[in-house]
């Protein structure tokens, strides 16, 4: 059974895939939408493997369509941890930061460190609308606080106060 492992550098707009071919590493940039996933999904065929290790750092919440439609595709999806995926990529000491980069660190992560991986699954749809309520909280609360605190500035305007 072959394993083709890949690390995927997620934007809001694209998606940078990558996989190691024996030695050499290859890389395709895909739209950040079903037509750009469903390419991504095409193109890891090419490479003739049984099963499909995807790994990527979770951002925002641009990740997560594309870790359903691969899930959903039967392919085991993975989130790295950030801290430790950030160590890890400025110990290769690849000199700055790119996409490019990012997808060949996230690759070489995945093939050396698979263990240090958590499996993604989707979640069900109340945790879903509670992540969302809960994210609306505490942006509705830091907003009051920072509207109480601009009270307490020493405004003159009685009409701003009120």
């Amino acid at each position: 059974m072959k394993v083709l492992r890949s690390g995927v550098d997620v934007a809001k707009d694209w998606l940078d895939v990558g996989v190691f071919e024996r030695t050499e590493f290859r890389r395709k940039r895909v739209d950040n939408c079903f037509e750009g996933w469903v390419e991504a999904a095409e193109w890891f065929k090419c490479f003739g493997a049984d099963r499909i290790l995807i790994a990527l750092e979770p951002t925002g919440r641009y990740h997560e369509d594309f870790c359903r439609f691969m899930h959903l595709q039967g392919h085991e999806v993975h989130v790295a941890q950030p801290l430790l995926f950030r160590r890890y990529a400025e110990s290769l000491e690849l000199r700055g930061k790119s996409d490019h980069k990012d997808t060949l660190a996230l690759t070489r992560y995945v093939e050396e460190r698979p263990g240090q991986l958590r499996r993604w699954s989707p979640k069900s749809e109340e945790k879903e609308e509670l992540r969302d309520f809960h994210v609306l909280l505490r942006s509705l609360i830091k907003r009051k606080v920072q509207v109480e605190n601009q009270l307490k500035c020493g405004l003159r305007s009685e009409w701003v106060r009120s």
